[in-house]
């Protein structure tokens, strides 16, 4: 039995995503002197990659994890599974705030008036709001069709976020 592998995966997942989360975030942020594109970036890039991760090691335990006790393969399926959900609303989120603060920072610099301001202000809330909205519906759907209830309960405390930002 390979128990030592399988934790130890799951140590380098958390250092990977603690990684992710302390330095990519910041270092691949959007600067007021670059060029951002939401989805089209380093930091899109490296998140997609951990989340793909995280996904496939959930699929893996699905699939292919027979030899290992049911309650295991369960816990830890569900663990990916919620872990790779959770970076993917996290990272479409800051993704919209940052491409929002370059365009916010963009009408600041031209003569616009305060009413483009306050348009994209509107634009950010209701990108965010629809972005939860359509993340957790699809994420409630998922965990009710697999049967993975943490996955559920997520997905109902994202909806419940979503509710109180409106």
């Amino acid at each position: 039995e390979d128990r030592t592998s399988r934790y130890g995966a799951l140590v380098v997942f958390a250092i990977a995503v603690s990684h992710w989360l302390i330095v990519d975030v910041h270092d691949f942020a959007y600067g007021s002197s670059s060029n951002f594109v939401p989805l089209l970036n380093r930091r899109a890039l490296s998140g997609g990659v951990l989340v793909a991760a995280l996904a496939a090691a959930a699929f893996f335990y699905k699939r292919y994890g027979q030899t290992v006790e049911e309650s295991e393969r369960t816990t830890l399926a569900g663990l990916y599974v919620l872990g790779a959900n959770l970076l993917a609303v996290f990272l479409l989120s800051i993704d919209a705030n940052d491409y929002f603060e370059q365009a916010r920072s963009r009408s600041h610099s031209t003569a616009s008036g305060s009413e483009a301001v306050g348009r994209l202000i509107d634009g950010h809330r209701l990108t965010l709001t629809a972005l939860w909205s359509i993340y957790g519906v699809a994420m409630l759907i998922a965990g009710i069709a697999r049967r993975l209830k943490p996955l559920r309960v997520v997905a109902l405390l994202l909806l419940g976020l979503t509710t109180i930002k409106v």
